[in-house]
């Protein structure tokens, strides 16, 4: 039995959500990282995005990946 002390910090809601959605749409972490970045480009948070949402941002390219690619 763990003491008060001893208990983990708890998670924000919204990063609770944004796990629940990253594991929910079964996105890979390097996906999930590119997903982030693109939907704070774009003014989006990540918890609110929909299957379609998600899909279209990531056929999106980074500003940097245009410049390589």
């Amino acid at each position: 039995m763990t003491t008060q002390t001893e208990h983990r910090a708890r998670r924000k809601g919204t990063e609770t959500r944004q796990r629940t959605k990253m594991v929910g749409l079964r996105l890979r972490p390097e996906e999930h990282a590119r997903l982030t970045r693109l939907a704070q480009l774009r003014g989006v948070n990540v918890a609110a995005l929909f299957e379609s949402t998600v899909a279209d941002l990531l056929a999106t390219p980074l500003p940097e990946e245009a410049l390589t690619a």
